[in-house]
């Protein structure tokens, strides 16, 4: 299993709206936009990958999922509070959030 911290292209896309150059260019250059984390799990081929460290937003997630999905094809989850992970001879997970 692989855990990666990612950026949304629509983080990125903030990141520009709102900053100035330097202050963008500072953040993406210690983050992980998701073409590169994709890059990285081709390489890798985890049983699981998990994206984490991302606003938790239907765009921002559905971006990172299509951008993503751009290069990489294989298992991947969004990391969201109260993921449960459960790792064995198979990788599981399940989102206790419906169990409160």
């Amino acid at each position: 299993m692989l855990i990666c911290e990612s950026m949304s292209p629509v983080f990125v896309d903030c990141l520009k709206s709102n900053y100035s150059a330097w202050q963008e260019r500072d953040v993406i250059d210690y983050h992980t936009t998701a073409s590169q984390a994709a890059k990285i799990f081709n390489e890798i081929q985890p049983k699981l990958t998990l994206c984490n460290h991302t606003l938790n937003d239907a765009s921002f997630v559905s971006s990172l999922i299509d951008e993503t999905r751009t290069i990489y094809d294989g298992p991947l989850k969004i990391g969201e509070d109260l993921l449960q992970i459960s790792i064995g001879d198979d990788i599981t997970t399940r989102s206790l959030m419906s169990h409160r």
